[in-house]
């Protein structure tokens, strides 16, 4: 089996828009100022994502910004800016319970491979976002190594924030991404999208 075989991307714009260091001390500001430039070719710096949303400094060095503020702040920038996009929960526990694992992963994967998009993942503690994935077998000499059920699929992390990560790209398996999700009803992955 050769190693073209196997579907891997990396989204250059996500790459790009993920500039290091970021000037804010928050993984959520810097999380929207990525995903904004990414999926609408701008150039905020987080610092201009804070004073949109109007939020003060020590308000989100206290880590108050969730979810709900997180979208909120996402539909603002691009109300502020008149962009024309949109801004979803993209999977969910919920979604994730009521959908099929490998068309969920043939989903994601179409989003990460989309111009104008961006994804937002909400993991253990940190805001990211995901840049790219990966399939490699678990036995090579199979002759169904391609098949779902005989790959361990990966997600490249486009990781914009020096205080999760000593690097500014790493990945974790789909399984593990998928399982935190299913088992944490807070954590998701949300879609910023131009129209």
């Amino acid at each position: 089996m050769a190693l073209r075989d196997y579907d891997r991307y990396v989204n250059n714009s996500i790459l790009k828009a993920s500039t290091r260091p970021q000037v804010s001390s928050t993984c959520s500001v810097n999380a929207m100022a990525t995903a904004i430039n990414a999926a609408f070719g701008l150039s905020l710096f987080p610092s201009e994502v804070e004073e949109i949303c109007g939020w003060k400094r020590t308000w989100v060095q206290d880590g108050e910004v969730g979810n709900d503020e997180l979208e909120w702040g996402m539909k603002e920038i691009i109300k502020q800016k008149k962009l024309s996009g949109k801004v979803t929960r993209f999977l969910t526990s919920v979604k994730l319970g009521e959908q099929n694992i490998e068309k969920t992963w043939t989903r994601l994967k179409k989003a990460i491979r989309a111009k104008n998009i961006a994804l937002i993942y909400h993991m253990p503690g940190h805001y990211t976002v995901l840049g790219g994935y990966f399939e490699e077998p678990w036995d090579v000499k199979s002759k169904n190594s391609t098949a779902f059920e005989n790959r361990r699929d990966w997600v490249v992390i486009a990781e914009h924030s020096r205080n999760k990560k000593d690097t500014p790209i790493w990945c974790m398996t789909w399984k593990e991404l998928r399982c935190d999700i299913r088992d944490d009803s807070n954590h998701m992955i949300f879609r910023v999208s131009k129209l």
